[in-house]
């Protein structure tokens, strides 16, 4: 007879640490908890944050000219020798936290970041913070915790952001219509599993502290006891280095967004994709017809990845033909696919009304093709 004792793992019990065995070492969580337990480790970590982010917003908005000015009047050695510029902790929690990347280009990049962690809530980085952390996570550099049948809310004040919800329990317990935490989850994905949230507040509370540390001794020698708030200023825009070329690579783009607002989503971004890819598959095609030797090497480069190729059973002829053709259809399916994007969404053609003798010319290359 079966025993059905408490000591039994089944399988879906998340509380107890069989259910993780499935998993990488390194990935497992290093304890389950209970919402109650779950609950009062956020809120310990949530109060450090806001409390720490609170004084930070009074004294960069009383301060940040000052800031500023002492800050690039430093050299790039005197930044790095900083007394709390040297950030001790988990690399993974704050990669881009680094004295390089803070005390090169007059300093700026660390201004950007002062000025868009200290003027906006920390909820507005949730997300980024996150995808920040997903690295670490898989490489076995972040620790994380598992709290049963319970997430973490992502957006929000200091009520809200960061609060631990059971599945079953709702966002406002006074409104019927209050989606639940499984909701907010699952399906709304306005809260984060309890672990990522966990992370995310662990990995701001020690930027903001980090942050708070700096500019207490920029300003060892100003009392900021009681701080009033000056006229805002603009935040800082870091400029392109090493290039005359005018527009800056996607590449940079993204190692400079961690010193500046929160990623949002931006239609200008996805109108140059759009018109970048349309200008790419036209001249794909052109080259294609017109260039022999680009055509042999995507010609070679389909046949060696074709199926058959790789068993290396099937007729050449029949392989080669099927080679042509489906390089041909991705080419022209390549092509009507951002055709379409650029007809049915003008706003994301950016080329629309600009005429200039390279978009006429792939203009009559696209009517010949």
């Amino acid at each position: 007879m079966m025993d059905n004792s408490d000591d039994d793992f089944e399988l879906g019990d998340m509380t107890k640490p069989e259910f993780f065995d499935f998993m990488p070492t390194h990935m497992r969580p290093k304890a389950v908890l209970q919402p109650l337990e779950a609950r009062q480790m956020a809120d310990k970590i949530r109060q450090e944050l806001f409390m720490s982010w609170s004084r930070l917003k009074a004294i960069v908005q009383a301060h940040e000219d000052t800031i500023q000015k002492r800050w690039k009047k430093k050299t790039a050695v005197k930044r790095k020798q900083h007394p709390r510029g040297r950030r001790k902790g988990n690399d993974f929690l704050l990669p881009y936290v680094n004295l390089e990347d803070l005390s090169i280009n007059n300093g700026i990049q660390f201004l950007g970041l002062l000025h868009a962690r200290a003027l906006r809530f920390p909820s507005e980085f949730a997300w980024f913070d996150s995808n920040t952390l997903g690295f670490g996570v898989a490489a076995g550099g972040v620790e994380r915790y598992h709290g049963y049948s319970c997430a973490m809310v992502a957006f929000g004040d200091e009520i809200t952001y960061g609060r631990v919800l059971e599945y079953s329990e709702r966002l406002d317990e006074s409104d019927t219509d209050s989606p639940d935490g499984a909701m907010m989850e699952f399906i709304l994905q306005e809260s984060m599993t309890f672990g990522n949230g966990l992370a995310v507040l662990e990995t701001q509370a020690k930027l903001t502290a980090l942050l708070l540390g700096v500019v207490t001794t920029i300003l060892n020698d100003v009392d900021l006891t009681n701080v009033t708030p000056a006229a805002p200023l603009p935040a800082p825009e870091i400029p392109i280095l090493n290039t005359t070329f005018q527009w800056q690579s996607s590449a940079r783009l993204n190692a400079l967004r961690p010193y500046g607002p929160p990623p949002v989503f931006n239609i200008d971004d996805i109108g140059n994709l759009v018109d970048s890819q349309y200008e790419f598959a036209v001249q794909h095609l052109v080259d294609l017809r017109t260039d022999p030797i680009y055509f042999a090497e995507n010609i070679q480069a389909y046949y060696e990845h074709r199926i058959e190729t790789l068993h290396g059973k099937a007729p050449q002829s029949l392989v080669q033909g099927r080679t042509v053709s489906l390089m041909l259809t991705d080419a022209y399916a390549f092509l009507a696919y951002y055709h379409v994007a650029k007809g049915d969404h003008p706003r994301l053609s950016h080329s629309s009304g600009q005429v200039s003798e390279r978009s006429t010319a792939r203009s009559k290359a696209h009517e010949r093709i």
